[in-house]
C-alpha cells in the first residue's frame, strides 16, 4: 500500500495522500515513514492539528476544521511600481494544478498575453519599464480576491452508489478550455462538485474560426479525461458536454472526410471516448464558457453555474439536454476533403480477334466482310433517307430487297479494310506517330521501309519506286505483322487448292503479298504433294492442316513474334 501511494501522491518532496477513515490514514502513515526510514530520508515530525490550524503546501492551504481548500497569494503593495518582470512573477506565484480558479487564471494569461504584445515607441515592452497606470490598477484588482476562495476537499459523498463524470467544452476567439465535474448519486441525494480544469489561451498569430477552437475544446476534454482515470485508477461513466453542433456534427463521421486540421483531432477523440456520450448543452448552461472568457475573483465567487455547475445535472437523466444534431449543420462544407473522384469505363474491343478467328479461308473472310460493310452503307443510307425524306423511308422494306452477290469493288474493299484491322491490331505505335506525322521510332522494323499512311489509313511502304511504271499494290505494299492471323491466312490462300513448295508460295505471294522475314513463317509450310480437293482447316492460331483423307501436313507451325510482315497487294 505504502509503495502504491507513494509513486501518486508524492510530488518533490511533499507527500499528499488521504483514506475513508482515520484508522486508514494511520497505516497509511506508519507504513510511508517506516519506508522513508529505511531509505535514511528523515521524515518532519508529525503534530496533531488544532481546530483553527492550517497546513500549507505547494501554495495551497487546507482548513482540516471545514476540509476546504483555499489559495495563499502574495501580491505586492499597491505603492510599488510594476514592472513586466514583476508581474510575470506574481502570476507565476498562483499555483492552481487542479485548475479550480480556472476562469481567474485565463484572465491573467490574457493579460500577460497582452503585455507580451505591448509595444513602445515600435519595439517590444521593455521588461524593466514601469506599466501604464490603468494596466497596474488592472491587475491588483483582479487577483487580491483569490484568497477568499474556498473549495470543499472531498467532491464525492460518503458510499456513493452512483459515480459519473461530467465535462464540459467551450471556446472562444481569446482562450479555450475544459472542466470536469463528479456526479456523486446516493440514496439521500446527488451531489456535484467541480473537481479540476484546464485551459489553453489561443496564439495571438491564430486564425482558426470558432468551429475550430471548439474542436479543440473537445479534445482538451479527452486530455483532460485520460489524466482523471489515470490519477483516480478508475473508470467511471463519462459524459461529455459541447455547445457546437458543427463538432458533434464532425464526430459522427469519419476523420477522413475532413481536412487535416479537423481530422487528426476528431481521429483522436473517437479513440479516445465513445462518441455516443457526447451530448449537446446550450451556451447558458455551459459553465466551461468560464474559463474560455474569464471571470474574475469578484465574478467567480458569485458564480454558481461554476461552483455548481447546471442545475439540471442535479435531476434524473431524464432532465438532461437530448438535443440530436441533424446532419444538416451549417459551415461544415468549409472543412470538407476535396476529394476528386475519377470514373474510369474501360471497354474491351474484342470483334477484330473474333473476327479473324472465325474464319479458316481468307477468301470467306474477305467476302462475308463485304457484305458486312454493305449492310452498313445501307443502315447510313436508311439514316440520312430518315432525316430528309421520312415518306420515302416508311415504303423502304429490308427484307423485300434482293441480295446480289457482292462485286470486285467491294472484296477491295473489304480486303482493305481487314489489313485496316491488323495494322492496328498489330501496330498500333507505328500508326500512332505517322498519324502524328512523326517518322517511326528506331527500334521500329519498319524503319528502313520508310512507311506512310496512304488517304484509307492504311501503312504503306515507301522508297523510290514513286515514278515506276507499276500499279500502286506493287510499288507500294500493305505493311503486315508476320505474327498476326491475316498473314497466316493470306499465305494458306497462295498455297491452296495446289500445294507448292514454300518458294512457289513466296512468288505467288510476291504477285499479292510480300512477308519481312517470310521465312521464318514458312519454313514448316510443306504441303502434301498430291493434289488436294479440300480447302485446309484450321486446327489453331498460328496452325493449319491439311486433309484430303489419308495424309496430313503440318503448316506453319509456328511463327516470329518479334518481326513485322510486309504484304504487297
Amino acid at each position: 500500500m505504502g509503495t502504491s501511494f507513494q509513486f501518486y501522491d508524492f510530488y518533490v518532496d511533499d507527500f499528499l495522500s488521504g483514506a475513508d477513515d482515520v484508522e486508514s490514514a494511520i497505516e497509511v502513515r506508519q507504513q510511508v515513514t517506516s519506508m522513508l526510514k529505511a531509505a535514511g530520508l528523515a521524515v518532519q515530525p508529525l503534530h496533531e492539528l488544532q481546530d483553527e490550524q492550517a497546513v500549507s503546501t505547494l501554495s495551497l492551504v487546507w482548513e482540516p476544521r471545514t476540509d476546504a481548500i483555499r489559495f495563499k497569494v502574495q501580491l505586492p503593495p499597491p505603492a510599488v511600481v510594476l514592472t513586466k518582470r514583476k508581474v510575470m512573477s506574481y502570476i507565476a506565484q498562483i499555483f492552481d494544478p487542479l485548475g479550480l480558479v480556472g476562469p481567474t487564471i485565463v484572465m491573467e494569461k490574457l493579460f500577460m498575453q497582452r503585455l507580451w504584445a505591448l509595444k513602445q515607441n515600435g519595439e517590444a515592452c521593455v521588461w524593466d519599464t514601469a506599466l501604464s497606470t490603468m494596466l497596474q490598477e488592472e491587475f491588483h484588482n483582479t487577483l487580491h480576491l483569490l484568497s477568499e476562495v474556498r473549495v470543499p476537499r472531498f467532491v464525492s459523498l460518503p458510499n456513493a452508489v452512483n459515480l459519473q463524470l461530467h465535462f464540459f467544452a467551450d471556446a472562444s476567439q481569446g482562450a479555450y478550455g475544459s472542466c470536469c465535474y463528479v456526479r456523486a448519486e446516493t440514496s439521500g441525494g446527488v451531489s456535484v462538485q467541480l473537481l479540476t480544469t484546464k485551459s489553453k489561451v489561443t496564439p495571438l498569430s491564430s486564425r482558426h474560426s470558432i468551429a475550430r477552437l471548439e474542436l479543440c475544446a473537445a479534445r482538451l476534454s479527452t486530455q483532460l479525461f485520460e489524466k482523471v482515470v489515470f490519477a483516480l485508477k478508475m473508470s467511471p461513466p463519462a459524459y461529455f458536454w459541447t455547445d457546437s453542433t458543427i463538432v458533434l456534427h464532425w464526430l459522427r463521421s469519419p476523420p477522413n472526410r475532413w481536412k487535416a486540421f479537423v481530422a487528426n483531432r476528431v481521429s483522436q477523440i473517437q479513440h479516445c471516448t465513445d462518441i455516443s456520450h457526447w451530448k449537446h448543452v446550450s451556451g447558458l448552461d455551459n459553465p466551461a464558457d468560464d474559463i474560455s472568457r474569464g471571470l474574475s475573483p469578484v465574478d467567480m465567487l458569485q458564480c454558481k453555474r461554476w461552483w455548481n455547475d447546471p442545475i439540471w445535472l442535479s435531476l434524473d437523466s431524464d432532465h438532461w439536454p437530448n438535443l440530436i444534431p441533424t446532419d444538416e449543420v451549417a459551415d461544415t462544407t468549409a472543412e470538407e476533403r476535396n476529394v476528386q473522384h475519377v470514373a474510369l469505363s474501360v471497354i474491351q474491343n474484342d470483334f477484330p480477334d473474333n473476327l479473324f478467328a472465325r474464319y479458316s479461308s481468307f477468301s470467306k473472310l474477305r467476302r462475308v466482310t463485304a457484305f458486312c460493310l454493305r449492310y452498313l452503307q445501307s443502315l447510313r443510307a436508311r439514316a440520312v433517307l430518315r432525316r430528309t425524306d421520312a415518306d420515302s423511308y416508311h415504303q423502304l422494306s429490308i427484307r423485300n430487297e434482293t441480295v446480289s452477290p457482292v462485286s470486285t469493288d467491294e472484296l477491295q474493299r473489304a480486303e482493305l479494310h481487314l489489313c485496316r484491322l491488323a495494322q492496328q491490331q498489330s501496330i498500333p505505335a507505328e500508326i500512332s506517330h505517322l498519324s502524328s506525322g512523326e517518322p517511326v521510332i528506331k527500334s521500329s522494323a519498319m524503319k528502313w521501309l520508310k512507311p506512310y499512311i496512304d488517304e484509307d489509313r492504311i501503312i504503306r511502304v515507301g522508297g523510290r519506286l514513286w515514278n515506276a511504271t507499276l500499279s500502286d499494290y506493287v510499288k507500294h505494299p500493305i505493311v503486315l505483322s508476320a505474327k498476326h492471323q491475316l498473314s497466316t491466312l493470306l499465305a494458306i490462300n497462295e498455297s491452296f487448292p495446289v500445294p507448292a513448295s514454300c518458294m512457289n508460295v513466296l512468288c505467288s505471294m510476291y504477285n499479292g503479298y510480300i512477308v519481312h522475314k517470310e521465312t521464318k513463317m514458312l519454313k514448316h509450310l510443306r504441303p502434301h504433294r498430291e493434289s488436294s480437293s479440300q480447302p485446309p482447316t484450321l486446327l489453331r492460331s498460328g496452325s493449319v492442316r491439311w486433309s484430303d483423307g489419308s495424309n496430313h501436313a503440318k503448316a506453319i507451325a509456328k511463327q516470329d513474334t518479334t518481326t513485322m510482315g510486309v504484304c504487297l497487294l
